[in-house]
């Protein structure tokens, strides 16, 4: 079979046609949801969130001894309450006594409170006039009503499991490690105080403020 000859003339026609058809197509495609070699995208975002939950603990001395008490001459010691919490906004501190101090074998006598003070307005202990245990305190992060600046400590009496626990510091400030309070605790008793051991459980307890 004789070779198809194309006259320059012919294909040039012949291109131009091409090339004619190709822009009816592809303007008729610009008009259709068909969208071909183009690269679209579209964003969204996620936001995550959590609420950290505040946590605390409490450790404390487990046992003080006070010695040897005579009476009109107040004894001392010292133990320590440690508060570890991540609250922002800090904690509270409270406590109580489960009774007064109490002789261990019968006949059972207590030793009442003539207080110093208050946690709220705690005092001078007052030698000969201040009776009964009661208890101060000391560190970094305790309120200033506890001393007088001088390295004098006011006291309070401790109330009873009876009269319900006392708030006896205020932390409002976070921290990221434990914080230490140093506990003094203070006894004295009338000339009358029957002989013998006495003892009191003192109870903690830290609360968050959030």
């Amino acid at each position: 079979m004789p070779a198809l000859k194309i006259k320059k003339e012919q294909a040039a026609f012949l291109i131009t046609l091409a090339f004619a058809i190709a822009f009816v197509v592809i303007g008729a495609l610009k008009g259709s949801d068909l969208t071909y070699g183009i690269a679209t995208s579209s964003t969204v975002t996620t936001t995550v969130t959590a609420t950290v939950k505040a946590v605390i603990s409490i450790s404390a001395t487990d046992a003080v001894d006070l010695g040897n008490v005579t009476p009109g001459t107040p004894v001392s010691n010292t133990g320590d309450v440690t508060v570890t919490s991540n609250s922002e906004e800090g904690w509270k501190l409270y406590n109580y006594a489960d009774n007064y101090m109490t002789k261990t074998t019968t006949p059972y006598q207590s030793i009442t409170n003539t207080p110093a003070g208050t946690p709220s307005a705690p005092a001078p202990w007052t030698a000969g006039t201040t009776k009964g245990l009661g208890f101060s305190l000391s560190g970094p992060i305790n309120d200033a009503v506890w001393h007088d600046g001088a390295g004098n400590f006011n006291y309070s009496s401790f109330t009873t499991s009876s009269d319900g626990a006392q708030l006896v510091n205020n932390y409002t400030t976070w921290s990221n490690q434990a914080e230490n309070l140093t506990v003094l605790y203070a006894l004295d008793v009338d000339d009358a105080q029957l002989s013998g051991t006495y003892k009191a459980i003192i109870s903690w307890f830290a609360v968050t403020h959030v």
